[in-house]
């Protein structure tokens, strides 16, 4: 997680009032998926504002957006999920220093998916499976802005930049996490929105499909009713006709067998031509009033057929006056006698029973049909919507989609979306083939395919907020993974060199990735390698110390040796003065004067000696020593230094043995050989007294071998590389 995100600081109101500005776009330009179902986008902008402002000044950007959806949705539930939203990731982030998308999918999942269908349920009384897809819904809708808003504050620097400061940067995490989640879940996102609206075209079209197949069954259905009654009309007409109509009992005996026939008939009867009727059945109408003798000539099929009208005709829809007193149309043939015209033969139907053809498919199919004549008037429909002589409206609020097809809506406006497109209904306009020129309206409630469609969409978002709860868990672990152990390396590796001052030991992570490991093991060996350079200064300190400590050491001893010898020529010097000052020269003897002369040189040959030795120090340590080389006979050399070094020998308690003496002539430096064995004789004397003192020289492989060897304790092996640096000594020797 960002371990830099701290309090929001300044951020101008201008750029407030722009990201509400957004909000309120980004929520009109909805993506419609379903049955009033949308996706909007104003909480992009409203988290950008929480992130930049804080939950305080976020909250009230994120105001208008909410209430917006009050507008859109027709409720108050909607808008106080995305108020929580706002105040709880607000809230959140600045507590945990946690991003948005973290944020938003645990909002969603704990608190938005739950309310929303808590008061979709109950609230709105909806049903379960619009409830449940709803808060469904809700939770990716949310969820994909809190992702998008996420990667906005992530990777643009300016709206980075008035959150934390003037440093920018992202960290690892942040960039692992929302990459890998918005990589898998916004593709999923769109895949399955595209494919939700796709299963709305496919229900739509199979919706629309259906409706031609009812369309087409019911108009050939009213067609072949419409015809065979055409026909049976023709038939009586014929047989009137072969009767030559001079029988009025006899007709009407033929008028009532064929309406027993054609029970759809209201009445059916004979008129001359006048138009008045000569036979009727039934006798009696629905007043108890004689239907014979009654006037048709004035109506419009009596006319067409008195025009010279042979086939059988419709007639428009007319109030019937005769023999019912309801809405009707008849079908009527004209009657001719020896070529002319001699009356009509008419029956009026009864339009419940064409209503009955008209929902011949059966009532489970949930459909609605309206038979419409040329005028748009209703002649008779299924449903109590619509009433014959009406002109035909579909309803509420239809809009036209593709021709033939039509969409019906609620007329209450204040209904929630998802419930005004569970009142909604496809609708199909049909021609019925024929005479009459009718059209048939078919309408399909959507809510038959709602059900089929909800199960459909829960299972996808379903699947998405799974989907989205494990890529949750996967992008934090994988995060984690990469962030954490580079996290930890970084914490250890803050102060190395206090750490290893103070030999505090270091917790190196571990991970899974190859390349932290490796990483890891670099500053290991780094590490190592950096203590082993702190170790070999440590141990160089040391040594420094020692060896100043001895300098210090050699130069006091060194000041002291050069005082010896100045004190007893000092003395002889004051001596020599007294001496003259008391009787002259008279007094001063010449064996005194030889001693005092000797004691002086001894004295001076001293103290050359050692500021020799000095200066030999001095040029050692500078570099600057430089050999004189010559061929020269060191066995004679040694043996002359060891005859000469035999009384300090004598005073230290040592014997001197010559154990072998070989001749041999080597190329050295006369002064510098003598000195070292001077200093090997010497330091015998110093630290093995008592003990015998033995001295070999000889040839071997090209090389000359001086051995001086006493009894003292030695020098152990580990300090024996030791004596040949500056000022070093061995406290063991």
């Amino acid at each position: 997680m960002d371990s830099r995100a701290g309090m929001p600081g300044k951020v101008p109101i201008s750029f407030l009032a722009f990201l509400l500005i957004l909000a309120l776009l980004g929520n009109l330009a909805k993506v419609p998926l379903f049955f009033g179902v949308d996706f909007i986008f104003g909480s992009i902008a409203v988290l950008v504002a929480v992130f930049v402002g804080g939950p305080l000044r976020g909250g009230l950007v994120g105001v208008l957006p909410a209430a917006q959806t009050y507008f859109l949705w027709n409720h108050p539930y909607a808008a106080i999920a995305l108020l929580g939203e706002t105040f709880f990731v607000g809230l959140f982030v600045r507590r945990f220093r946690s991003n948005l998308a973290l944020a938003g999918l645990l909002y969603w999942f704990c608190l938005g998916i739950p309310f929303i269908f808590l008061t979709y349920r109950y609230g709105l009384a909806m049903e379960l499976d619009p409830a449940i897809l709803a808060s469904l819904k809700q939770g990716a809708n949310g969820i994909t802005n809190a992702i998008c808003a996420s990667l906005l504050t992530t990777y643009v620097p300016w709206i980075r930049r008035l959150h934390v400061g003037r440093d920018a940067r992202f960290s690892l995490f942040e960039t692992v996490f929302n990459s890998f989640i918005a990589a898998a879940l916004i593709p999923i996102f769109f895949i399955l929105t595209f494919d939700a609206r796709r299963a709305l075209g496919d229900v739509e079209r199979d919706t629309e499909a259906r409706l031609g197949a009812i369309s087409t069954g019911i108009s050939l259905s009213v067609a072949r009713w419409r015809d065979d009654h055409l026909r049976s009309i023709a038939m009586l007409a014929g047989s009137i006709e072969d009767m030559g109509g001079q029988d009025p009992a006899r007709i009407e005996r033929l008028l009532a067998s064929h309406r027993r026939a054609w029970h759809n008939f209201h009445g059916v009867f004979l008129t001359n031509e006048r138009g008045i009727t000569l036979a009727f059945d039934p006798l009696i109408n629905a007043r108890g009033e004689s239907t014979i003798g009654i006037n048709f000539a004035d109506r419009a099929y009596f006319q067409n057929a008195k025009a010279g009208a042979n086939a059988p005709a419709i007639s428009e829809l007319f109030l019937a006056r005769g023999g019912v007193f309801e809405p009707t149309f008849n079908i009527t043939s004209a009657v001719r006698s020896a070529g002319r015209f001699a009356g009509v033969v008419s029956g009026s139907l009864n339009l419940k029973d064409l209503a009955e053809v008209l929902g011949s498919l059966g009532r489970e199919s949930g459909y609605s049909a309206a038979l419409i004549d040329e005028q748009n008037r209703v002649i008779t429909a299924t449903s109590s919507r619509w009433q014959a002589m009406q002109s035909f409206t579909a309803g509420g609020n239809s809009e036209a989609l593709v021709a033939p097809v039509y969409r019906v809506w609620p007329a209450d406006e204040k209904l929630a979306p998802m419930l005004r497109w569970r009142e909604s209904s496809l609708g199909m306009f049909t021609a019925v083939p024929g005479p009459g020129k009718w059209r048939l309206a078919v309408e399909l409630p959507l809510k038959l395919k709602q059900g089929e469609l909800y199960e459909r969409y829960a299972r996808i978002l379903s699947l998405f907020l799974a989907l989205a709860f494990l890529i949750l868990i996967t992008s934090y672990w994988v995060a984690t993974a990469i962030a954490r152990p580079l996290a930890l390396l970084s914490a250890e590796t803050t102060d190395i060199p206090e750490s290893l001052r103070l030999q505090n030991p270091i917790a190196w992570p571990r991970s899974r990735l190859l390349e932290v490991n490796e990483l890891v093991k670099n500053f290991r060996r780094a590490t190592g390698e950096l203590k082993q350079r702190f170790a070999d200064l440590e141990t160089s300190r040391a040594l420094a110390t020692q060896a100043n400590r001895t300098k210090d050491e050699f130069l006091s001893v060194a000041s002291h040796e050069l005082k010896t010898p100045l004190t007893p020529l000092k003395i002889q010097l004051q001596m020599l003065r007294r001496t003259l000052e008391g009787g002259g020269m008279a007094a001063l003897t010449e064996e005194r004067l030889r001693h005092a002369l000797t004691l002086s040189e001894r004295q001076i040959v001293r103290i050359t000696r050692l500021i020799e030795d000095l200066l030999d120090v001095a040029r050692i340590n500078s570099g600057k020593l430089k050999l004189t080389l010559e061929n020269l006979n060191l066995t004679s050399l040694v043996k002359e230094v060891a005859e000469r070094y035999g009384e300090p020998l004598k005073a230290a308690a040592c014997t001197l043995e010559i154990e072998r003496m070989e001749e041999v002539v080597a190329a050295v430096d006369p002064l510098r050989f003598e000195q070292v064995v001077v200093n090997l004789l010497n330091n015998a004397a110093k630290y093995a007294p008592g003990t015998k003192v033995s001295l070999a020289l000889w040839q071997e492989a090209g090389m000359a071998r001086l051995l001086v060897e006493d009894g003292g304790r030695g020098i152990p092996a580990e300090d024996r590389e030791r004596i040949f640096e500056r000022f070093e000594q061995v406290s063991s020797v």
